[in-house]
């Protein structure tokens, strides 16, 4: 598993028991107010995800009162384009956990499903997010 190596994460990411499904189910835990340190050691956990060329569902939570870096998007979207199709092969499927039904409608959209390209889904806590893996990726 990817580790971050920072020693007190406001992002955390672990692997998560999913006993109905083989495949490994990561959960992206972001809370807080995340330094630009934090942010890159996110970054490169991921990377190392996908270096391990295996299968996995991601699960991202970000949490009422998040705070990231002013550039995150930027950097972001430098990271992505890099990894875009390692992560297309490679990601089985994503979903968002929010915190209440606004954010859950303005992520929960069409260009939002198109723009990642793999199976997307928003839901309201962690058990209906392992629910939508086991049913939609469980599979996999």
């Amino acid at each position: 598993m990817p580790a971050l190596k920072s020693d007190v994460m406001p992002i955390f990411l672990n692997a998560i028991q999913n006993p109905n499904s083989s495949l490994p189910v990561f959960l992206l835990d972001f809370s807080g107010e995340i330094s630009q340190d934090a942010f890159d050691d996110w970054l490169i956990a991921m990377s190392d995800l996908l270096a391990s060329e295996q299968s996995f569902a991601l699960i991202y939570h970000s949490r009422t009162g998040l705070t990231l870096p002013n550039n995150y998007r930027q950097i972001e979207a430098v990271w992505y384009k890099t990894h875009k199709e390692s992560f297309f092969k490679y990601c089985k499927g994503l979903v968002r956990i929010v915190d209440d039904e606004t954010q859950r409608q303005a992520l929960d959209s069409p260009a939002f499903h198109k723009a990642w390209r793999v199976p997307y889904a928003v839901v309201l806590s962690l058990t209906e997010a392992k629910a939508w893996i086991n049913t939609k990726i469980g599979a996999v």
